[in-house]
């Protein structure tokens, strides 16, 4: 098993990287890092998935519905 390391992937809310175990030509595991912590997920946990559209985009300032 061979793993391939992508990135960093430099995006407004920090570097994404994005790491694949590949073997025999299929990707048989992959892991994404962002290490940047923006606490959305605690400010949504436990609301309707749908609220994210309209807490998110309000709180981060550059996404839009």
């Amino acid at each position: 098993m061979k793993t391939v390391v992508v990135g960093p992937f430099n995006r407004v809310e920090g570097d994404l990287e994005v790491s694949l175990d590949v073997d025999g030509g299929k990707v048989a595991a992959a892991r994404v890092s962002s290490p940047l912590f923006r606490g959305f997920e605690q400010i949504l946990s436990g609301k309707a998935p749908e609220d994210a559209l309209v807490l998110v985009p309000r709180i981060c300032g550059i996404c839009s519905v």
